[in-house]
């Protein structure tokens, strides 16, 4: 997972094959990627994304007569599974209507990304249904008219990830998963298509497309990551950083140069920050909490010590 950079750049792959993310497979939820996407077309990548949710016919497959497996060890299998979503309905599709608006939701998601799409019968009868079976009829037609047209992405916010940062996380802190694994669904909410790509292919970016650029826990940067992104700051871009970006270098200071405030680091352990309608923030409490110690514009504040926690700054050079 952390070294996804030598599978993306290596010139003996060709393609990559995913599930969706195991988070976000609700039907009132945004649905999401387990790599980064657009990274794979920088580096001329195809990859196929499969649909193997569980459909609202689980619970009750076991009983399904038109199954035809006999394997005694997939039936074990099956009927572990049926119980379980039976118990937990919180993550299932659990109607007709649902299962098809999850299955058209994830559709558009790989046209948009010109992904390629498949339907996973897991465990046999996942779609055993005409009405389930009529909409990838319906999905495959669709595919069919445009798959000849010209398809690029009109995104206006590049997101970069960072697989190197992971080294310089403690995992049992669970940061990653907060920034990285959970901003997905947030991202997906914010009313505006994203584009997500690997820190270590900023230099592959067309930057004109992009109006806002997010860095999410990147820890450390190269000389030429930090040579493009003080270029993109120069040139008038909005940029969001997630995290003490370039911490890893030579602490506080590197992460001030980046930013180009002056911050502190408070003793309290906090996890909210209050901003004017909303609240945001970690799980858990963690350290160290970098504040901003200059007149930086303020967003948000930490819910406790009320500290500036979230800041911009106008006209940098």
């Amino acid at each position: 997972h952390i070294e996804f950079d030598d599978i993306n750049h290596s010139n003996d792959i060709d393609l990559l094959a995913t599930p969706s993310s195991y988070q976000f497979r609700a039907f009132d939820q945004t649905g999401g990627y387990m790599l980064l996407a657009d990274t794979l077309e920088l580096n001329n990548k195809a990859c196929f994304v499969s649909f193997d949710h569980t459909t609202f016919l689980v619970p009750n497959l076991p009983n399904n007569k038109e199954r035809l497996c006999e394997d005694p060890e997939t039936e074990v299998a099956l009927s572990l599974l049926a119980e379980m979503r039976r118990a937990n309905k919180k993550d299932l599709l659990q109607t007709r209507e649902q299962t098809i608006q999850a299955m058209r939701r994830e559709f558009m998601q790989r046209i948009y990304k010109r992904f390629g799409y498949w339907w996973f019968d897991m465990l046999e009868g996942w779609f055993y249904d005409d009405g389930l079976m009529n909409e990838i009829k319906h999905e495959v037609e669709i595919s069919k008219r445009i798959m000849n047209i010209d398809k690029k992405s009109n995104s206006e916010v590049a997101v970069f990830f960072s697989g190197q940062s992971l080294y310089y996380m403690n995992k049992m802190s669970e940061i990653n998963t907060e920034t990285i694994c959970t901003q997905r669904d947030g991202l997906g909410r914010m009313g505006a298509p994203y584009d997500s790509f690997s820190l270590g292919d900023i230099n592959k970016v067309n930057f004109n497309q992009y109006k806002l650029f997010i860095f999410v826990e990147s820890l450390l940067l190269s000389d030429e990551q930090r040579e493009i992104i003080n270029k993109l700051k120069a040139s008038g871009k909005t940029i969001l950083f997630i995290g003490p970006v370039d911490y890893a270098k030579d602490g506080i200071k590197s992460v001030e140069e980046m930013v180009n405030m002056k911050l502190g680091i408070q003793d309290e352990l906090e996890n909210t920050v209050v901003c004017e309608n909303t609240k945001y923030g970690y799980y858990n409490l963690k350290k160290d909490n970098f504040y901003v110690d200059d007149d930086s514009i303020v967003l948000g504040r930490y819910e406790s010590s009320n500290k500036p926690a979230l800041c911009r700054k106008n006209n940098i050079f």
